[in-house]
C-alpha cells in the first residue's frame, strides 16, 4: 500500500484519503514533509545565493576599496606634510616674534638708562648752577659741561657695608699745587669743586671777579703755565711775567 503524509502529517492512503488505525487517524509527529523540505532547501538555498551575492559585491567593491584606501593615504601624507610646514611656520613665527619682543625689550632699556642718564645730567647741572651763584661769567657753558665730564657717583654704604639707596656725586678736579707747577687731582663734592676751579688760574677767564688775595693764598700760588695758550688776558701774561719773569715767559711754547 502507497501512503502519503500531509502538512498536517496525517497518513493518506493512494487515494487521498486519511488512514486510520482503529477509529484514530494515524498521525506522524515529526514528520518532514516534502514541502517543508522544499521550505528548508529554500531557504538555505536563499541564505546561500545572499551570501554569494555579498561575496560577489565585495570583490567587485575591491578595486573601488583599494582606490579609496589609497586616496586616503594620499590625504594623510598631505596633511601630516601640511602640519609639518605648519610647525615649521609657527616656528619661524614664534622666532620672529621672539626676535622682535628682544629688540623692543633692548631699545626699551636703552631708552630708559638714556632716560635715566638724562635725569641725572640735569640733576648735577641744576646742583652745579646752584653751587656757582655768581662767581663765573657763564657757568652753563664753561663749568657744568668740564663738571659733568669728571663725575662719578658713588653709592652711600650702611653700617652693613650695604649700599643705602643713596649716592654722592663726586668731580675729579685739580686740587693743588706745588711750586714746580705739578697738579694734584682728586674727586670732591660739588662745592669743593666749584671752589677750586674757582681759584685755578686755568679757568680765571672765565671767573666773574678774579681772587686778588696775596701771595700764598691759593692753593694753586704755585702754578706755572706750560704753554702760551693757557694765558689768556693781558693779566694772566703780567702776573706770569711778574712771578717768573720775562725770560720764562718767551721759552713757553707757543
Amino acid at each position: 500500500m502507497e501512503l502519503q503524509i500531509n502538512a498536517e502529517g496525517q497518513l493518506l492512503d493512494g487515494e487521498g484519503n486519511l488512514v486510520k488505525i482503529g477509529e484514530e487517524e494515524a498521525t506522524v509527529t515529526n514528520a518532514v514533509t516534502k514541502d517543508k523540505m522544499n521550505a528548508t532547501i529554500q531557504e538555505r538555498l536563499a541564505r546561500q545565493t545572499d551570501k554569494i551575492k555579498t561575496l560577489e559585491a565585495q570583490a567587485i567593491k575591491t578595486p573601488d576599496l583599494e582606490r579609496l584606501l589609497t586616496e586616503l593615504r594620499a590625504e594623510k601624507t598631505q596633511m601630516e606634510e601640511s602640519l609639518s610646514h605648519a610647525q615649521a611656520e609657527a616656528e619661524g613665527k614664534v622666532a620672529t616674534q621672539l626676535k622682535t619682543t628682544m629688540t623692543r625689550a633692548e631699545q626699551a632699556e636703552a631708552n630708559l638708562k638714556v632716560e635715566r642718564e638724562s635725569h641725572v645730567r640735569t640733576q648735577l647741572t641744576n646742583a652745579i648752577l646752584g653751587t656757582v651763584g655768581d662767581k663765573f661769567i657763564n657757568p652753563a657753558e664753561d663749568i657744568v659741561p668740564r663738571l659733568l665730564s669728571v663725575h662719578k657717583r658713588e653709592p652711600v654704604l650702611g653700617e652693613d657695608g650695604k649700599p643705602t639707596g643713596k649716592h654722592n656725586d663726586l668731580f675729579e678736579v685739580d686740587v693743588a699745587a706745588d711750586e714746580n707747577g705739578q697738579i694734584k687731582r682728586e674727586f670732591v663734592p660739588v662745592d669743593k669743586a666749584v671752589e677750586f676751579m674757582a681759584a685755578n688760574p686755568k679757568f680765571a677767564h672765565y671767573v666773574r671777579s678774579r681772587n686778588t688775595g696775596g701771595p700764598g693764598s691759593s692753593a694753586f700760588s704755585g702754578i706755572r703755565a706750560t704753554k702760551r695758550s693757557e694765558l689768556l688776558t693781558p693779566k694772566d701774561k703780567s702776573e706770569f711775567i711778574t712771578k717768573h719773569g720775562l725770560d720764562a715767559f718767551k721759552a713757553l711754547p707757543a
